[in-house]
């Protein structure tokens, strides 16, 4: 019914990216359902060990039935984005961004880092919402720190009563260009 008005399915996800959501929430992802559109046909000169400007190695872009991507094991992973005013984990994850969330990784890690990009960022849900930073357990209480660039105050959650893991941040598509953010606090 809602091609009858020319509204797409598919084009949703496009069209949600251009309207700030202030809140960080999880993303609704049905493989079975939409189109995605892919490059068809790459250069075959295309060397992924090296830096290029994938824009002028694709030589067709096309649509993709998104039932084709579950041999990816996309029911593994989960989607968030973090909200335009959620300045937590700025600068490694900036407001405006994507993340994909490993649900196999929920168990909070106390040690095996060397630097605060080794360290797992989890994300995690509470009462008010969703929350994505750096976790540690102690005591039966969950402390997320958040980067201290951010200038936000860590927060404490009894656990598990009043916050979830829902898994590790594995990947992150953020926008670079940091004069389009607005720090709408202060």
């Amino acid at each position: 019914m809602l091609s009858w008005y020319g509204i797409t399915l598919s084009a949703l996800p496009g069209d949600a990216a251009l309207i700030e959501h202030e809140r960080t929430h999880l993303i609704g992802f049905r493989p079975d359902e939409g189109e995605v559109q892919v490059p068809l046909s790459l250069d075959p000169g295309l060397d992924l060990s090296r830096t290029v400007f994938l824009s002028r190695m694709i030589q067709r872009w096309g649509t993709l039935p998104l039932l084709l991507l579950n041999k990816l094991d996309l029911r593994s992973y989960r989607y968030g984005y973090i909200g335009t005013d959620d300045w937590f984990m700025c600068p490694i994850i900036p407001p405006g961004s994507f993340v994909v969330v490993d649900e196999s990784h929920r168990r909070i890690a106390s040690s095996g880092w060397t630097s605060e990009f080794d360290r797992p960022i989890y994300f995690l849900e509470h009462r008010d919402g969703y929350r994505c930073g750096w976790c540690s357990l102690k005591d039966g209480q969950v402390t997320v720190q958040p980067h201290p660039s951010s200038l936000c105050e860590p927060e404490v959650y009894t656990y598990p009563e009043e916050i979830e893991v829902i898994g590790q941040v594995t990947r992150v598509a953020m926008i670079l260009d940091r004069s389009s953010l607005r720090r709408s606090r202060t």
